[in-house]
């Protein structure tokens, strides 16, 4: 299983909805805010457990910045 949690920055992605994020946020972000992404920073991490049915971990951090280098999203994956 994957946890996938996003934190965007109300001023820049307002009036959200279930639709919205279960069809494309990128989508959403792009054609109907008109504005456009720029670049991505990830960073994972890897933590390898010692249970009886998972045998390893692994977390993806990633900050989301529109063309003009404001940051507007944070996302953690984690599973």
């Amino acid at each position: 299983m994957i946890l996938d949690e996003d934190f965007l920055l109300m001023d820049v992605v307002p009036k959200l909805t279930a639709d919205i994020c279960e069809y494309s946020l990128s989508d959403y972000i792009e054609n109907e805010l008109n504005l456009k992404i720029g670049f991505q920073q990830t960073e994972e991490t890897r933590q390898y457990l010692t249970l009886s049915t998972v045998s390893s971990a692994v977390v993806v951090r990633s900050l989301v910045y529109l063309d003009n280098a404001r940051l507007f999203q944070f996302t953690e994956l984690s599973g």
